[in-house]
Formats: C-alpha cells, structure tokens, sequence
C-alpha cells in the first residue's frame, strides 16, 4: 500500500542521515513527529492537500493586487 511505501521511504530516509552527522541531529527531532505522521497517515495527506490548495489561492490573491 501507499502507507507502506510511504513508512519505507522514511526508514530510509532515517537511515540515510543517521550516516550524515549535520543532519541527523535535526532529523532525531522529526522522529517525534514521524510516527504521528503513520499514525494519522490520510489526515496528513488531507492536510497537505488542504494547506496547497490554500497556498495556491493566496498566491492567486496575492498575483491580482
């Protein structure tokens, strides 16, 4: 599933800056937040889908003043 593949690609992402030292640190306090991110892994999506399409409208806005 997409879930699935979505939790693989961060192991793989923890593992790869677990080997880089500059950025392991700052990834360590996204590790929190991972694993709220699986567990609410479709409202996560919503809200990004949620906060581009808002984006999108302010930057509309922002392009006719």
């Amino acid at each position: 599933t997409s879930k699935d593949s979505y939790i693989s690609t961060i192991t793989l992402l923890q593992k790869a800056l677990s080997s880089t030292p500059n950025l392991h640190n700052h990834f360590h306090q996204s590790v929190m937040l991972k694993s709220l991110m699986s567990r609410t892994y479709t409202s996560t999506i919503r809200l990004c889908a949620a906060l581009d399409n808002l984006l999108m409208t302010l930057s509309r806005s922002c392009k006719l003043k």
